[in-house]
């Protein structure tokens, strides 16, 4: 007897063990087995819609890029920022970078601005004159005139050569002085007048309606030669004028004539000037500026 209840439990567990390691769902519930294979079946359909689906990259494609609105980028700053992993304004920096492109041109110089002015404005300088007629003698008592006011600086001879007929239709004459700011390289000063005085200079920008130009003390200048003879003036300033360098003549009354090329601030700018012209085959002296005849 205790064999048979001992081979019941035997049995027992047996039956146990084997309804723990198979799966009865294809018998118990064939319908449930049916539902989560028809949902497996459709999950990589489910998966790709999470992701970009033909149509969405179609729409991403064809729908114009949102522009933002004038003024909200003024500087650089704000590309840097995003360029740097900084925290951005919302703004697609694509879109910034375009308003940055188109915010540079501004930044263009005065002096280009000024130089494109003046050639669109004058022609070119007429021929050289070959009679004392045709030149300006500035007629001065006998003293030294150490101030002139700048009108211009210009990075091309060629502009500040225009510039002088353009000063000239307003009757202001005037002539440029080059000059070598070392870093900076060659810059044309165009300059008017001479003057004793800074009240002299202050005067004549008062009468001209000159704006904002300022009166430099320009002490010295490359001096070619002192006349008394007309013609003789004439052909120093003629030959002077050919080396490509504009001459200007200070006059007294007594009949004396000097032909001075440049206005500089110091002698050294002067003594730059003069080697120039001796290269070129004339005569120069670096002096300060003046109608006084020397000793």
């Amino acid at each position: 007897m205790k064999k048979i209840i001992a081979g019941i439990f035997l049995l027992i567990g047996a039956l146990v063990l084997f309804l723990a390691t198979v799966d009865l769902t294809p018998y118990l519930a064939p319908e449930r087995l049916e539902g989560e294979n028809k949902a497996l079946a459709q999950a990589p359909d489910k998966i790709a819609g999470q992701a970009e689906t033909p149509e969405i990259i179609e729409q991403a494609e064809t729908q114009p890029v949102e522009t933002a609105e004038p003024g909200q980028v003024q500087t650089l700053a704000d590309t840097v920022e995003i360029e740097a992993g900084e925290p951005s304004t919302g703004m697609d920096p694509v879109v910034i970078a375009d308003q940055v492109e188109t915010v540079q041109p501004q930044m263009d110089s005065h002096p280009a601005e000024k130089e494109e002015q003046i050639t669109a404005a004058v022609e070119q300088p007429k021929e050289i004159p070959s009679s004392l007629i045709e030149l300006e003698v500035t007629t001065l008592p006998v003293a030294e005139y150490p101030f002139s006011i700048l009108l211009e600086t210009f990075a091309e001879q060629a502009t500040a050569e225009l510039a002088i007929p353009y000063y000239q239709q307003r009757g202001i004459t005037a002539h440029w002085v080059k000059v070598d700011l070392g870093a900076e390289g060659i810059r044309y000063r165009l300059f008017t007048g001479e003057f004793a005085t800074v009240s002299e200079a202050q005067a004549y920008l008062d009468q001209e309606k000159l704006v904002d130009k300022p009166i430099k003390a320009t002490y010295f200048s490359a001096r070619v030669g002192i006349y008394a003879d007309k013609a003789q003036l004439a052909e120093a300033f003629v030959r002077t004028r050919q080396t490509g360098f504009i001459p200007y003549i200070l006059g007294t009354k007594d009949g004396d004539y000097f032909l001075y090329v440049g206005a500089f601030y110091t002698f050294i700018g002067a003594t730059a000037q003069c080697e120039e012209l001796v290269e070129a085959g004339l005569i120069c002296e670096p002096v300060k500026r003046s109608t006084i005849r020397p000793e």
